[in-house]
């Protein structure tokens, strides 16, 4: 893995230029895979939006390539700090 100023990454990363080379894909995990760790049982959930917020929403999800499941999931996991939690407990045990 090559060093980079945050800078260089980003500004890599605007040109849509290759930066994996710059990444540390050793303890990489899914999004999907961390959340369904937590959460073996489910339970099915309607939600309404306003038409304004899906919108907004559709917007993002299409600049990150997932669907609005997986956004909501996403964005709910971060605002409760699931995934850094997941992430600390799992280099505590090693």
């Amino acid at each position: 893995m090559k060093i980079i100023t945050a800078e260089e990454l980003d500004e890599k990363f605007d040109n849509n230029d290759d930066i994996s080379e710059y990444m540390d894909f050793s303890k990489a995990q899914k999004l999907t895979s961390v959340l369904n760790q937590q959460y073996e049982e489910c339970e099915d959930v309607h939600i309404y939006f306003p038409k304004n917020l899906l919108k907004i929403m559709d917007s993002k999800i299409k600049d990150i390539g997932i669907n609005r499941e997986a956004f909501i999931k996403m964005v709910i996991a971060e605002k409760l700090n699931i995934i850094e939690t997941q992430q600390t407990k799992k280099t505590d045990i090693i």
